[in-house]
């Protein structure tokens, strides 16, 4: 009994194994989240000789090109640190054209990314003369640590692959991922749409239809998010309230409630502060929320305190809000609930009262 128990063991170890080196052998040459491969270091020499970056495969590490990037650059002037909501800022909305600038923001930025980036500052001795912080809601949230782990994944399609902590321990996160049969489904689905596995190409076209890397650090969106109307707009920030209004059983006051730590604030402050002591203009900026979203995220409100707040204690500049009616922003200045179109932010940055935030710092 014994025997045929380990015979049949046996033969099912032996016919799964060339299923398990398909998805293996798919994952590493399709790589659709680029576990694996690090493209950081080409799509950084585009940038750098002032070519924009065309994406046919989205999904890659934004934290790694902007690490590669600075490494291999020179000072600029003025620099953008914050999330996805203020990768849409870009040189073209400064008054001054003069002044170089670099937008070095990423998706889902963390105060710990922050503080990495200026290390690199620091590090090349490539101080900029102003650094714009955009200051958003999550930034002193407890919970958000925990949430921006699995991102990542969750952006590209796919759940982490874990067989056990031990496991994870005795093998790279990475190469797990190429056993993941999600992360399979992630490589077939990318193979439908491009058979050539290219993932990107310089251009200098910026009517692009995907998403562009921009030169100056920035993103244009795809064409299917540029062209959304207000009306599409609208319907997705509702569909976006309705989902987490039913999680939250139809209370309103409890959507995507904050939990804010103290010892966030203090680290954030202790970097505002190096970076005064280093001679650098610190000014802080609340990009605006979909009015709807607004309207429906009270937390929203208490947060920006606390950043204005943050502001009072360290004589810094503040600007922005994340209210829209405030700056004379409408339904039609957004791509979806957080994250506002160019031309929206250009009002904003157009104010001539912005100017001399940027181009004449006074003493510190």
């Amino acid at each position: 009994m014994i025997e045929v128990i380990k015979s049949i063991g046996l033969k099912a170890i032996l016919s799964i194994l060339p299923v398990m080196a398909i998805v293996v052998a798919t994952n590493f040459i399709v790589d659709p989240a680029n576990v694996i491969h690090n493209v950081a270091p080409e799509v950084a020499g585009y940038l750098l000789r002032g070519e924009n970056v065309s994406l046919i495969k989205e999904n890659f590490g934004m934290r790694e090109l902007r690490e590669e990037y600075l490494h291999r650059s020179k000072q600029a002037d003025i620099v953008v640190l914050g999330s996805s909501r203020s990768l849409q800022v870009r040189k073209w909305m400064l008054a001054d054209s003069s002044a170089s600038f670099y937008n070095a923001s990423v998706a889902n930025a963390q105060l710990d990314l922050y503080q990495s980036l200026y290390c690199i500052f620091k590090q090349q001795r490539h101080l900029p003369k102003t650094i714009v912080f955009c200051c958003d809601h999550w930034l002193f949230d407890m919970q958000r640590v925990e949430n921006v782990q699995t991102a990542a994944h969750i952006n590209t399609g796919f759940s982490p692959f874990k067989l056990s902590s031990l496991a994870n321990r005795i093998i790279p996160t990475q190469f797990m991922e190429m056993m993941s049969f999600s992360y399979f489904q992630s490589s077939l689905a990318f193979l439908r749409v491009n058979k050539s596995l290219q993932q990107f190409y310089p251009t200098r076209d910026t009517n692009d239809r995907n998403m562009l890397l921009l030169a100056d650090g920035g993103i244009q969106y795809d064409i299917s998010i540029r062209q959304r109307s207000v009306e599409e707009v609208r319907r997705i920030v509702e569909m976006d309230l309705r989902r987490n209004n039913a999680k939250k059983k139809g209370d309103p006051s409890k959507f995507e409630e904050r939990k804010i730590d103290s010892k966030r604030i203090a680290a954030f402050e202790e970097l505002l502060q190096s970076m005064k002591n280093d001679g650098i203009r610190c000014v802080l900026f609340l990009s605006p929320y979909h009015p709807l979203f607004y309207q429906n995220l009270p937390s929203l409100a208490a947060t920006e305190t606390i950043f204005r707040e943050v502001a009072a204690r360290n004589n810094l500049e503040i600007f922005g809000a994340y209210n829209p009616e405030q700056i004379q922003l409408t339904e039609a200045d957004f791509f979806d609930y957080w994250h506002p179109t160019p031309e929206g932010l250009a009002r904003l940055f157009a104010k001539e009262q912005l100017h001399s935030l940027f181009f004449k710092p006074k003493n510190q």
